[in-house]
């Protein structure tokens, strides 16, 4: 009986195993994959809850093949597939909501593309931050400014830039006025016929067309202003502000701008003050170029712009580094292309100047009547008793340096130009070349630009001459 048993359980055995087995070379039916968030858990609440930018990791493992991709859903319904492991999530706060629990879905695909039947799950505590926003404080205005505030400006947010949606600019006590948070350059025009309380037009980069107008400036009066944008769950920044500046107001139709020491500056407004000739003076070599524009596109070109006539006396020398920009060029290359726009615009100018014989002249190519200044081996020289001669010489005067001029350098006028004056040379060590020291140009008949290639306050030899010059220039020429 013992063995009978024995014998019985063995066969029951058998029969079982041959059972439960299936026929050899049956596959077994594919298993899903399974998911799973790097965390399981973030327990966090409060004010220690994440910003807006999650970064999160997942990854999925198959017990009879491999993962090809997954799946991610922020309700459990709709689901966007992926290959990656991780990503920078940017979720988006329910207006007015400084927080909120987002929940997100996790579940693999295989590669016989079968889905994890049961998701993985995680809750994200988020919470908004506020944006900020700040001036660029090596942009921002000196402290004394004539019609034109020009700065740089910039914002940013923990939660993404991209989650600020307003920005806003008051001026001293008047009214916050909603600017284009994507334009980082802004530049304010002041009202030019407004004493005390003013408006001012703002324009964007470098753009020609005023965007809108702004309230609050004092001419003639210090300013000061103030920024701040908002955020898509209505959170501001903190208000940033700027220097304090001195706005100037415009009081003339002339303008005179220069990048000499004060004995030169001096000289050219002696002979205005004596002929009645008012003036605004923009003095960039003084305080070391600290007046000087930070940005000359669109700074000087706006408030060129603002005037019927400029007066322009330079050198060679190059301003000052820039403080925002690093450039150290000379007064007119900076101011060229605000120059061109001037004058196609209809504004009337002269400019005296000199340079060197290798001098890069090519930015100036355009915005003056000159082409080329003159190269030769050896120097020219104009001496007291020789001096310029116009050659028109009715209405304007020879003219007599105080002293030796040395190294003069002629040039070659542009070709809608025509010749002004010429200078009686003495020629040294072998100095070959024109003698062409003025060009000037005519729009609708009448002279609208006139360029010496000699600084003319060194040509005071004969006062009374400079004067009839002047008289001439901007009473007569310039008059239209």
């Amino acid at each position: 009986m013992r063995w009978e048993k024995a014998h019985i359980g063995w066969i029951g055995a058998v029969l079982l195993l041959s059972l439960s087995c299936r026929k050899t070379g049956e596959l077994l039916p594919n298993s899903p994959p399974d998911s799973y968030f790097v965390v399981d858990s973030i327990p966090l609440s409060g004010q220690q809850r994440l910003n807006s930018q999650v970064s999160l990791s997942w990854y999925g493992t198959d017990r009879d093949g491999y993962v090809t991709g997954f799946e991610l859903s922020e309700d459990g319904v709709t689901w966007r597939f992926t290959e990656q492991q991780d990503s920078l999530f940017k979720f988006a706060l329910p207006s007015g909501n400084d927080s909120v629990d987002i929940e997100l879905w996790l579940r693999s695909v295989d590669d016989k593309g079968a889905v994890d039947p049961d998701p993985a799950f995680l809750r994200i505590p988020v919470k908004n931050s506020p944006p900020q926003a700040s001036f660029e404080q090596k942009a921002l205005p000196n402290d004394s400014v004539r019609s034109v505030v020009t700065f740089r400006w910039n914002y940013s947010d923990p939660d993404g830039a991209e989650s600020v949606v307003s920005a806003f600019l008051k001026v001293n006590q008047g009214n916050w006025t909603p600017i284009d948070r994507n334009q980082a350059l802004v530049s304010l025009v002041l009202d030019p016929s407004a004493s005390g309380n003013a408006t001012a037009e703002l324009y964007y980069g470098t753009e020609n067309n005023a965007s809108l107008t702004v309230d609050g400036l004092l001419a003639d009066a210090p300013n000061q202003m103030y920024l701040k944008v908002q955020d898509l769950a209505g959170s501001e920044s903190s208000v940033d502000s700027s220097n304090v500046f001195f706005l100037r107001q415009k009081t003339s139709d002339l303008l005179l701008v220069g990048a000499q020491p004060t004995s030169v500056r001096q000289a050219y407004t002696g002979l205005l003050d004596e002929l009645n000739i008012s003036y605004d003076i923009e003095d960039y070599h003084r305080n070391a170029a600290a007046d000087a524009p930070k940005f000359w596109d669109p700074g000087f070109r706006l408030l060129s712009g603002l005037y019927d006539k400029l007066f322009i006396y330079a050198d060679p020398s190059t301003l000052p580094p820039n403080p925002v920009s690093g450039a150290e060029e000379p007064l007119l290359n900076l101011a060229a292309s605000a120059i061109q726009i001037f004058t196609d615009k209809g504004g009337k100018s002269l400019t005296t100047t000199s340079f060197t014989p290798t001098a890069d002249i090519t930015p100036l190519i355009g915005a003056f009547p000159i082409d080329q200044v003159i190269s030769s081996p050896g120097q020219a020289r104009v001496v007291p008793d020789s001096g310029l001669y116009s050659m028109d010489s009715i209405a304007y005067p020879d003219l007599f340096p105080s002293s030796i001029d040395i190294g003069v350098d002629p040039f070659v006028r542009s070709a809608d130009s025509e010749l002004f004056y010429r200078a009686r040379l003495t020629r040294l060590s072998g100095w070959n070349g024109d003698d062409l020291i003025a060009s000037r140009r005519r729009r609708n008949g009448s002279v609208n630009q006139i360029l010496f290639s000699i600084e003319l306050h060194k040509y005071l030899g004969d006062r009374s001459a400079m004067l009839q010059l002047f008289d001439q220039i901007f009473n007569d020429d310039f008059d239209w």
